[in-house]
């Protein structure tokens, strides 16, 4: 018989854990790039899945979680070695996978044991993974840190701050940028929020990435209109059709400026067009690498080739590497929780319209820029935001949250 799991300090304590999640990324990207042999943030998310697995090992669900990737992992080494592929590098690489599902179901289970104990712990994690991030790249802006993008071993333009894995921040931005615009517009008068918006968006900008330029102007559109007031809401359609008018223009005078963001962006639409400037050329890659995946045996295709293998195109990555049946599985997910606020036709008012946004774009990120659905970074966060969506029957009211 499964024991009822109740709210205990070990959650305080998971929680309080959760929150220090991209703290942890920064010291390892400083240690790292200060040649410091292990990574940091692999032995202390590890320890947190592991407190995780300990603390819910009675549920079933856990145990259902943890039979099945034992059962998958069993015939995926096997598959991998087969085909001559290194083990360790394909087992790292499913792992993070498989730890976003195991936080999800986690969150899933304290959500039903206690909402607002979640509601009000879950803010707080997005609270300071935003302030981390912010203050991290304020850092960049400022000089410290390293450059989102190398033009030779001296140069380079962008700021990451401290952060190592510069394709995973897009997908932390797509989250904590949800709660950022939300926050501000809920809480701040609208000059304030303005102002806010205006310092995010800038910021967004120095980190360089397409996808974070590009999300950040969704959040400010969408926020503003749907929780705005009549004048703002027209303020905002007014804003979208300047934008759209004078599109073509400001691309045209960007593209043929000197900064390196948009030549970067010039030199992919000069010589691969449209569609290969919007994925970075990643479409040859995936031609490459697609015709070893077809001329593939039956299992191979079923469980994937191992070995790594990336196109930074995440849908691509999870065919190659975890075969049809990883991408199925990571297709049930993300999709779930766009389905999932559309079948409810979003009964309940406040975060959950910015949640489905927010997955809308990460899916999108995910196709475009890859680095999302197999992001440690950003992939717990991803979890506890998409468990927030999972109770339409409750009415979420950020100003009634202790933050």
């Amino acid at each position: 018989m499964e024991e009822k799991i109740r709210i205990n300090k070990a959650d305080h304590l998971l929680f309080i854990l959760f929150s220090c999640w991209l703290l942890v990324d920064m010291l390892n990207g400083f240690l790292l790039r200060s040649d410091f042999p292990i990574s940091v943030s692999q032995i202390y998310k590890s320890v947190v899945a592991l407190l995780v697995i300990i603390r819910c090992a009675k549920n079933s669900q856990i145990r259902n979680v943890l039979f099945s990737s034992i059962l998958y992992l069993s015939f995926y080494s096997s598959i991998v070695i087969l085909n001559g592929e290194e083990v360790v590098g394909s087992l790292v690489l499913l792992s993070k996978l498989i730890t976003s599902i195991l936080f999800f179901v986690y969150f899933s289970i304290i959500r039903e044991i206690n909402y607002d104990f979640f509601k009000n712990k879950a803010f707080l994690v997005l609270k300071w993974s935003f302030i981390i991030f912010f203050c991290n790249l304020i850092a960049g802006y400022l000089g410290y840190g390293f450059s989102s993008y190398s033009v030779s071993d001296d140069e380079g333009f962008g700021s990451r701050g401290f952060f190592y894995a510069i394709n995973e921040l897009s997908g932390v931005l797509a989250v904590v940028y949800a709660w950022a615009f939300y926050y501000c517009k809920t809480h701040f008068s609208f000059p304030k929020y303005l102002l806010c918006s205006m310092l995010l968006f800038y910021m967004a900008y120095t980190l360089s990435t397409k996808s974070g330029i590009v999300a950040s102007a969704i959040f400010f559109l969408y926020i503003t209109y749907h929780y705005g007031n009549k004048k703002q809401k027209i303020m905002i359609v007014g804003l979208i059709f300047v934008l759209v008018v004078s599109a073509v223009v400001i691309v045209q005078i960007l593209l043929s400026s000197d900064l390196p963001l948009f030549q970067r962006i010039n030199f992919a639409l000069e010589h691969n067009g449209v569609l290969d400037a919007l994925t970075s050329n990643r479409l040859n890659f995936w031609e490459e690498e697609s015709k070893e995946f077809v001329n593939s045996n039956f299992l191979s295709k079923l469980f994937g080739l191992g070995g790594n293998k990336t196109v930074e195109m995440d849908p691509f990555d999870a065919l190659l590497n975890c075969g049809i049946l990883g991408l199925g599985v990571l297709l049930y997910f993300y999709f779930k929780g766009i389905i999932k606020p559309l079948r409810s036709k979003f009964k309940n008012i406040g975060y959950n319209k910015v949640i489905f946004i927010s997955n809308c774009l990460l899916i999108l990120m995910s196709i475009g820029g890859g680095h999302i659905m197999f992001s440690s970074m950003a992939g717990m966060l991803i979890a506890l935001s998409n468990a927030l969506l999972y109770n339409v029957s409750c009415k979420l009211q950020v100003k009634k949250i202790k933050l």
